[in-house]
């Protein structure tokens, strides 16, 4: 594999100097690393410039390389199914591109619009590419597992169809997922816990999508890339966004579409951003769900479209959960487009019986997934129909009756109160958000994205910079250190191979911690008989408030008694297997595995260095989300709240020891390669 080359400022066209970090400071830093590998390749270690470690060094320095000079930074515009987002997105653009179908649609298809050169008013592009082989496979297997066919793969699509055809079989996997059939207490039971059931759309599509391989496939789909791709034109897209069976009854070749590509020379569509239309989330078809989450590792940013009363949507959570894992934080990254205010009621703008009002659930989301309050955006169509209606501004009486508030003082007290939130209903009030979330995409998004790359890209250097430091130097000890240093450092990969069997099949290692922790945890939930009984008095609404103090004391107690009682005691255990071994040096630590892991262990007590993704949180609305519902739980009291929170703390601590007992297992491991670059020649199994 040839080094990459290095940058000028040329082939960056999207990276622009942010507060902290110079675009030319940058490109230099890149320049020395590639240098670097340059000056490996010069040197008596070239060799390992063959050796799979480095090879992965090189294949990150060329997809960082990608992300500074793309052309163009990917921002996917998500949401909950009916969120009004396509709407949305075309009274932004001043332009209907997201065109819907006729008819119930079959399917929809992500989307990707970027800006061409050209006069407003001409010609519009439109290309589809049909999917691979194996990105056919892909889906065929996600959407096998969504109707509760496992291991589909060995199955032909004739098999598969047979299973479809079968009433009988399909009933009883809809029960298998726990004995109840999929009745409306059954479906909401689902969606607080996450569990799911098959969707309407699952088997009739799933149907069609495999008719459509075995009568389109060997003409559409090739084995590998690249994709097949097609013009067609621009007046007709909603017959592939959005299409049904063709009028013959045979499905059509269209549900073997990946995506579309729109190329719009409208000014309203910024020239630094493609911007990627997704499937609504939540639909009655697993389908779209699968095509958004496959899209979303591609994704520099997103503008996320939920209805005012769906901020805790399972769909939504789990999206944004994904997008904070593959950014590392969602500031200047993902911003959040509250919908439809013009539906909302006087109890969610004024507050409930208890005070509560959608600006606090909007206030307690941002916080809860580190939003800053300026990523949030009001909107309203009704309000954007009136502003049209006027000329640009709708008339202060008019938007006022729309939203359900006094014309005297339009803004709530609640949402009067945060300068941030004020401000959102201010433009809310204006044109419904609109002419606010076009300057928002125009103006702000694509410098902050390009900042938060910049940043990424930073810090990504730095550290490969690090590691093929250390990797050379690694080898430069094995060299130098001849036999002795090579029969100690087996010594110690010996060591550390048992110790990772041991951790692989002793749970009595871990199981008195993880009593420890339940009773712990349940002594803070109820610690004597007299909260007991004040729980079990509790009424519905009452037991509700309380879960929202259990959950988040019982997530103050474990972050308490993981270090002393669970971090310390368990790293300290194979602390002490591990000393007294010979003292090979390992990445920065002179005083071989003991030092190192005495390294991670002071690491791994830090909750953000690993613990978020890891970790169970009691504060999961998913999981309650509906509990007290009357015609969920009929009965539902204390004692059947004591209950449930038992279970949780049972199975929050099971999974606790679980991620404890991976993390020290990665943490063997880390220790085993390093060992091993010491033990074996390049080239060597």
């Amino acid at each position: 594999m040839s080094a990459p080359a290095e940058l000028a400022a040329a082939d960056c066209p999207l990276l622009r100097d942010a507060p902290a970090l110079k675009a030319a400071d940058l490109i230099d830093a890149f320049n020395a690393l590639v240098r670097q590998l340059g000056d490996l390749g010069k040197g008596s270690f070239a060799y390992l410039l063959n050796r799979q470690d480095i090879q992965g060094i090189i294949d990150d320095v060329q997809r960082v390389r990608g992300q500074l000079t793309r052309p163009r930074y990917r921002v996917g515009f998500l949401g909950t199914s009916q969120a009004g987002k396509s709407t949305t997105f075309n009274n932004v653009l001043q332009e209907v591109l997201a065109q819907s179908g006729i008819g119930d649609a079959t399917t929809s298809l992500i989307t990707r619009t970027w800006r061409i050169p050209g006069s407003p008013t001409g010609p519009r592009t439109f290309r589809l590419r049909f999917m691979t082989e194996s990105q056919y496979r892909d889906r065929r297997d996600k959407l096998c597992k969504a109707v509760h066919l496992l291991n589909s793969a060995a199955l032909s699509n004739q098999d598969v169809l047979g299973y479809l055809a079968d009433p009988k079989r399909l009933a009883d996997a809809q029960q298998s997922v726990d004995g109840q059939p999929e009745d409306e207490t059954t479906r909401k039971r689902r969606d607080r816990t996450g569990e799911h059931g098959i969707l309407p759309d699952d088997v009739p599509y799933l149907r069609d999508f495999l008719r459509a391989y075995d009568a389109h496939g060997s003409r559409v789909i090739f084995k590998s890339a690249p994709a097949r791709e097609i013009d067609a034109p621009f007046e007709k897209r909603g017959t592939f966004l959005n299409h049904d069976d063709d009028a013959t009854g045979k499905p059509s070749e269209n549900l073997l579409l990946w995506d579309a590509e729109i190329g719009t020379p409208n000014p309203n569509v910024p020239v630094q951003l493609e911007a990627i239309d997704c499937p609504g989330l939540g639909s009655k078809r697993t389908v779209d769900t699968v095509q958004t989450k496959e899209f979303l590792p591609h994704l520099d940013g997103a503008l996320i479209f939920l209805k005012a009363d769906q901020l805790r949507s399972k769909d939504v959570v789990e999206i944004l959960e994904i997008l904070k894992t593959n950014f590392g934080k969602l500031e200047g990254r993902v911003w959040v487009v509250v919908n439809k205010f013009d539906g909302l009621t006087r109890e969610p703008l004024y507050g409930d019986s208890d005070g509560r009002t959608v600006f606090d659930l909007i206030r307690q989301f941002s916080f809860d997934y580190e939003i800053p309050p300026e990523q949030i955006v009001f909107t309203s169509k009704k309000v954007y129909e009136l502003a049209v209606e006027c000329g640009g501004k709708a008339l202060l009486d008019r938007a006022a009756d729309r939203l359900g508030v006094p014309v005297t003082d339009p803004i709530p007290p609640r949402c009067k109160s945060d300068r941030s939130q004020s401000a959102a209903f201010q433009h809310l009030l204006d044109d419904g958000g609109v002419s606010h979330l076009r300057k928002l995409i125009l103006e702000t998004v694509s410098n902050a994205v390009s900042a938060q790359i910049g940043q990424a890209a930073k810090r990504e250097i730095h550290q490969l910079q690090e590691e093929l430091t250390h990797r050379v130097e690694t080898e430069q000890r094995r060299v130098k250190g001849g036999r002795q240093q090579r029969d100690q450092a087996i010594q110690c990969h010996d060591t550390v191979q048992e110790l990772l069997m041991e951790l692989g099949t002793r749970t009595e290692f871990f199981r008195p911690l993880a009593d420890h922790l339940r009773e712990k945890l349940y002594e803070r939930l109820a610690p004597n008989e007299q909260r007991v009984r004040v729980i079990m008095d509790m009424t519905v609404d009452k037991l509700a408030k309380q879960f929202r103090l259990h959950a988040e004391t019982l997530d103050q107690e474990l972050d308490d008694l993981m270090n002393a009682d669970v971090i310390d005691r368990l790293y300290g255990e194979v602390a002490d297997k591990l000393e007294g071994l010979p003292a090979v040096p390992l990445n920065r630590c002179p005083g071989g595995p003991y030092e190192a892991w005495q390294s991670y262990r002071r690491e791994d007590r830090d909750p953000k260095a690993w613990r978020s993704q890891e970790f169970p949180n009691f504060r999961s609305t998913e999981l309650f989300a509906g509990l007290t519902d009357s015609d969920v739980f009929s009965n539902f009291d204390g004692e059947a709240y004591l209950g449930l929170m038992r279970e949780k703390i049972r199975v929050s601590t099971q999974q606790v020891m679980h991620a404890v007992r991976v993390q020290m297992r990665r943490r063997l491991r880390a220790l085993e390669r390093e060992l091993g670059l010491l033990i074996y020649k390049p080239g060597e199994n």
